[in-house]
């Protein structure tokens, strides 16, 4: 796809459609809010957690990996919704992978933090 902007017009385009995905994301999935809510919450809790400073920095990032997780489950099944609304089990099968996709980050971000809250306790 050719684009008519060049240098710094292009990154401030694509900037602005990130933006403007970002804000369409949150205004309409319910699960996005949520699972930014829950890192929300987290940062909250990890300012009383008594690990080192490096190991507070790794868990907040690992954070945001719970919300590319779900942009990335928001975009398949915006392209899934697009191609047609009727019953397929490849759509199906598509929407179900971005959902695990969702759940074993969430999985892998808990057990990383409940690795690091043990380390530091020891």
């Amino acid at each position: 796809m050719n684009t008519k902007y060049h240098g710094i017009r292009r990154i401030m385009r694509a900037f602005i459609n990130s933006w403007n995905g970002l804000k369409s994301v949150f205004c309409t999935e319910a699960a996005f809010r949520q699972d930014l809510l829950l890192c929300v919450a987290a940062v909250v809790v990890l300012i009383f957690i008594p690990v080192d400073l490096f190991d507070k920095i790794l868990m907040f990032f690992s954070l945001w990996l719970i919300i590319i997780a779900e942009l990335v489950n928001t975009a398949i099944e915006t392209v899934i919704d697009r191609i047609g609304s009727e019953y397929h089990e490849m759509s199906k099968r598509a929407k179900d992978i971005g959902s695990a996709i969702v759940l074993i980050t969430i999985t892998c971000v808990v057990l990383f933090w409940a690795a690091m809250i043990f380390i530091n306790i020891l």
